[in-house]
């Protein structure tokens, strides 16, 4: 059996999310809070690994469980054993994270409840693929960086300049991961969509306005402002119904990942 065959192996049997271009979302973030707070008087974190465990095992614990809801139920026992050992898995980590974090930590649980709650309802009501299903998760993922920076909610209101700097940084973050949301359905599920089109628009158009409001007030580096300028450009480009063919996904998920990259660098220069 080939690699190609064993991942495909893997993600029908729930192991393995088949959604490749969550991997940059999960990362970068976490990475952006782990620098930011490397320069701030946080520190480094000595719960980052396992709360790094705990939010891949999560999302893959989330997949599973996905896949369980959407299955028949003579199908369901397969996707049984990936959604215990993740869902376990994260809960371990969840331990190692406050047993070496603190009980600060605690201070966001209401909002992970929240989300992850959310998530779960569209997921049993089949709309994992919906628009507000995707913005629940990328807020999910955009956070983990966010508590990273700021272990406990009370550390937000601390150094304005400094904190409303960070902040700034992962709104934008936001602002990329939640138009890729937007952008990959205008260019997959809902191609040649004129609404899909003017949604994705709209939210590049919205964050770009933002950028440079936040740029001019020394939140926000002039990097911000040119990269949602470029993400805008490359929405309307790719989904204009003056092309002859829409793009593959493959295409879509190298352009994507170059992107990540690229927001990752003005993030933490």
């Amino acid at each position: 059996m080939t690699g190609q065959h064993k991942k495909k192996s893997l993600a029908a049997r729930g192991w393995l999310p088949n959604q490749h271009g969550a991997w940059a979302m999960l990362t970068v973030p976490l990475v952006v809070g782990a620098v930011l707070a490397g320069r701030s008087s946080v520190g480094p974190a000595a719960w980052l690994i396992p709360l790094a465990i705990a939010e891949f095992a999560g999302y893959f614990a989330f997949n599973a469980l996905g896949l369980w809801l959407h299955a028949r139920p003579g199908r369901r026992a397969v996707f049984r054993p990936p959604m215990m050992v993740y869902g376990v898995l994260t809960g371990l980590a969840a331990i190692a994270v406050l047993a070496l974090g603190g009980m600060p930590l605690l201070g966001w649980l209401p909002a992970a409840v929240v989300l992850a709650g959310s998530a779960i309802w569209l997921s049993s009501r089949k709309q994992d693929r919906s628009a507000a299903s995707g913005l629940i998760t990328t807020a999910m993922a955009v956070g983990v960086g966010l508590v990273v920076r700021f272990p406990a909610p009370a550390l937000i209101v601390g150094d304005r300049l400094a904190t409303g700097a960070d902040l700034a940084s992962f709104i934008a973050l936001f602002g990329y991961y939640g138009g890729t949301v937007w952008h990959v359905k205008s260019l997959i599920r809902k191609w040649g969509d004129p609404v899909a089109r003017r949604n994705s628009t709209l939210w590049h158009l919205v964050f770009l306005v933002l950028a440079v409001a936040a740029s001019i007030t020394h939140l926000l580096s002039v990097g911000w402002p040119a990269f949602f300028a470029l993400c805008l450009a490359r929405t309307w480009w790719l989904s204009s119904p003056n092309r002859m063919k829409r793009p593959r996904p493959l295409q879509i998920g190298l352009l994507e990942m170059g992107m990540s990259v690229l927001a990752l660098v003005i993030a933490i220069v």
